[in-house]
């Protein structure tokens, strides 16, 4: 497999924390509708949540050239590794 460039690397970087961001924001908008009965705070949240995704997309298909398919494999392996990782820690 052939090593990722600095550059590769830190655009794939870029791309991790904007979806991370995406998903923690995601989360936070649910709890600010589920636990707080707030829609306005679950708009704005949700608002935060799809401008990171809006830019992790971008960022996948304009920099990394992915596929639409391979940003969904992505999106699945990190939640599955962040879980794995909760969980390793917890033990």
């Amino acid at each position: 497999m052939k090593k990722l460039t600095k550059a590769q690397l830190e655009t794939f970087v870029d791309f991790a924390c904007h979806q991370h961001k995406a998903e923690s924001w995601d989360r936070h908008a649910a709890t600010a509708l589920v636990k707080d009965d707030d829609y306005d705070e679950y708009a704005r949240r949700s608002r935060i949540s799809y401008g990171h995704a809006f830019i992790a997309v971008n960022i996948a298909r304009d920099e990394l050239g992915m596929t639409d398919e391979q940003i969904d494999k992505c999106y699945h392996l990190l939640i599955v590794w962040a879980n794995a990782h909760k969980k390793l820690a917890a033990a």
